[in-house]
């Protein structure tokens, strides 16, 4: 029973992160969206002879860059509050923090679907003095996606994490790899099978990116169903599916199936180290017998053994004085019963109350960033393999923002015609490739995998150079396949590595900090294609920051192959094993 249910609780977990982790982040469905419904299209009527884009898709470049804004405000306050809510989960719970969201996404939606609806009815009928609050309440949507999206979406990779630990199968994976074993990658791949954690993240991670087709099936429906307000019925359709389920199947994330232990499990928890508490909880379980077995006879001598251990005179004197009684009174059977009684009390008086409630105070103390030890967490922060996951995810973060940005101005309509469109329903299969490599990411090793992403990213702008010098329209299909791979290994890489590295030894802060710096990087690129489109309309500038990110990706490249290899085998071959 308890396997169906693990197995239930995953599944409604998959559920609810592949229909609604990331569905705001398809850049395309919400371009179509917003362009459909005629949302900025104010914004191209003051100056209408120099910001209308004939050709374009959208009307003007004022309307494009203005959806753009409304995605990285999205994308910043997604990761900024995915930080603050990665400490939360230390003073509340996931439950908490999970639901929370999911009331946040629910609003968003709905807040959404009525601006939508108001911002056609206004502008087909030239109603321009409610436009400034149609406007705010399609930022407010916004607020609300990036607050609740990544809240919804990591406390469930921490309950994986925190409930499927990393297995010590590292040493195992370098002595296989280091065997001249021809069938050393069947074996590693037998004790990857064994490890929940990289199998369970990496399906997490994968399903997040499937819930980006949620976006395609909504304006697939849309226009199948072309009737006044039909935006709102569509969303809460979507709201009744999916939403409304996730934020009770959230309700699992506190589940304790695996922290009913008996007692000495408990505190052994919590490594108590000294004698007097060890004597303590040996004569608590000795008590514990005696109780679960009261037709056999009592072992005195047993119990009065571990009596003497601990360092409570006045107990010890009332045990002993116990036991006397009972063998000169001759009344056996009435005296056993006085003597389990006795035994309870003396448990009690001796402190297993104060051994509870200590215990109960360091595992709530788990929950408090107060209690958070800064000394690992400034060694972990100043680590090289931690800095170098910094600056990558910030690397990548900036660069596949920046290329999906610029999908427009590449992949222009009167080239590519449909192209986007068609990229735009193919992009939710990319959880495919993204699952399978997850899963497999340790037998071609964890670094291997992150070597292989940063060569697609290199590939990705150095074809999108050549696209830039040459316009030929092969180069950019080429750069935009690569690009469909590179991107779908985006995130899910990160939270491997950091599990596989970092364990479970402060990982929520550990990841906040990262989504913080993520954060940056989705700012810096929405303003400098900002800059390079509206401001300074100059075919440079695109070359420029192509040639900038292929030399950067190279630098991280090699200083991964040349650096960071090292000190990841140095690691994994160092980690203590499990006990």
């Amino acid at each position: 029973m308890k396997k169906v249910k693990d197995k239930t609780i995953i599944s409604l977990f998959m559920y609810s992160i592949s229909t609604t982790a990331i569905v705001y982040q398809n850049y395309i469905f919400i371009s179509n969206l917003l362009k459909n419904y005629r949302a900025f299209e104010w914004l191209c009527i003051k100056n209408e002879d120099d910001n209308i884009v004939h050709g374009d898709f959208f009307v003007c470049n004022e309307q494009e860059n203005y959806v753009q804004f409304l995605l990285i405000l999205g994308f910043i306050i997604q990761f900024l509050s995915g930080s603050i809510g990665s400490v939360l989960i230390k003073i509340f719970s996931k439950k908490i923090i999970a639901q929370a969201a999911f009331i946040f996404l629910f609003f968003g939606w709905i807040i959404l679907g009525t601006a939508l609806s108001y911002s056609k009815y206004y502008v087909d009928n030239n109603i321009t003095n409610k436009i400034s609050l149609v406007s705010f309440f399609l930022n407010l949507s916004f607020i609300f996606f990036g607050i609740g999206s990544d809240n919804s979406y990591l406390p469930i990779i921490y309950y994986i994490n925190d409930r499927y630990p990393v297995e010590d199968i590292d040493k195992h994976l370098y002595i296989i790899e280091n065997n001249n074993n021809n069938n050393n990658k069947l074996q590693k791949l037998k004790y990857i099978l064994k490890n929940k954690n990289y199998i369970l993240i990496s399906t997490m991670s994968s399903l997040a990116v499937l819930s980006l087709f949620v976006g395609n099936v909504i304006n697939i429906t849309l226009k199948y169903l072309p009737f006044q307000n039909n935006v709102i019925l569509v969303i809460l359709t979507y709201l009744a599916l999916c939403v409304i389920p996730a934020f009770f199947i959230a309700n699992f994330l506190d589940d304790k199936t695996n922290t009913h232990k008996n007692d000495n499990q408990l505190v052994s928890e919590d490594n108590i180290q000294t004698n007097q508490d060890k004597n303590k909880i040996n004569y608590i379980n000795s008590v514990d017998d005696i109780n679960n077995s009261s037709n056999n006879s009592i072992n005195i001598q047993h119990i009065q053994h571990k009596l003497d251990n601990i360092n409570y005179t006045e107990h010890v004197n009332e045990k002993t004085l116990l036991t006397k009684n009972l063998y000169n009174s001759g009344e056996k059977k009435e005296k056993e019963k006085n003597v389990q009684a006795a035994s309870q009390n003396v448990v009690m008086d001796m402190g297993k109350d104060e051994i509870y409630e200590e215990h109960l105070k360091r595992r709530k103390k788990l929950f408090y960033l107060k209690d958070v030890d800064f000394g690992v967490l400034k060694d972990q922060i100043k680590s090289p393999l931690y800095i170098f996951i910094l600056v990558e995810f910030f690397l990548i973060t900036f660069s596949v923002c920046y290329f999906m940005f610029s999908l427009f101005d590449i992949y222009e309509n009167n080239v590519f015609g449909e192209t986007l469109n068609v990229y735009s329903l193919i992009l939710p299969s990319s959880f495919i490739f993204t699952l399978i490599f997850g899963i497999i990411a340790d037998v071609i090793n964890i670094s291997n995998f992150i070597s292989f992403n940063l060569i697609l990213g290199i590939f990705v702008y150095m074809l999108i150079y050549f696209y830039y010098t040459t316009a030929n329209v092969t180069i950019g299909y080429i750069s935009l396949v690569i690009y469909f791979f590179h991107q779908s290994f985006y995130a899910n890489h990160m939270y491997m590595y950091m599990s596989t590295i970092f364990k479970q030894e402060n990982f929520s802060i550990l990841i906040g900090i990262i989504n913080t710096f993520a954060s940056l990087a989705f700012f810096m690129s929405y303003k400098i294609h900002e800059f390079i489109k509206i401001k300074n309309k100059n075919n440079v500038y695109p070359k420029a920051i192509a040639q900038g990110l292929f030399v950067s990706y190279l630098v991280v490249f090699f200083t991964h192959i040349f650096y960071i290899r090292r000190k990841m085998r140095y690691h994994m071959i160092s980690l203590p094993s499990s006990k």
